[in-house]
């Protein structure tokens, strides 16, 4: 079994919680992009199909990849709001141990309509 398809089946059991949380009413709003780079055990434990489950839920587009150096490069698309409910959720997920986030805006992708996972 591949470890992709080791974290579908971790994501498919443990990733009901966003589902059964119940997701908040968010206002309509500007779209917006941000990337994240998470430092800490961010690699190996599920995370970026964590933050792409939880994306694709609140309606997100972006991407999550592996870097060289053990961080995770994260890139949101959306309102602000839906992205800040992102963060937090994934900031409280207790399999991750995150040391610090760096958030910058960066320019939005028109046609984007997905969320992608994999390594730079």
């Amino acid at each position: 079994m591949s470890m992709e398809d080791l974290f579908k089946r971790i994501q498919n059991r443990l990733l009901s919680r966003v589902d059964s949380d119940g997701l908040p009413l968010f206002p309509k709003g500007e779209i917006l992009r941000e990337q994240i780079i998470f430092e800490g055990q961010v690699q190996m434990v599920g995370f970026r199909y964590e933050v792409q489950y939880t994306a694709q839920k609140l309606g997100l587009t972006g991407m999550a990849m592996n870097r060289t150096d053990g961080s995770v490069l994260v890139e949101l698309q959306g309102t602000i709001e839906k992205i800040d409910y992102c963060l937090d959720y994934i900031n409280r997920v207790k399999r991750f141990t995150i040391t610090k986030m760096r958030r910058t805006k960066i320019p939005v992708i028109n046609d984007e309509r997905s969320f992608i996972t994999g390594d730079l």
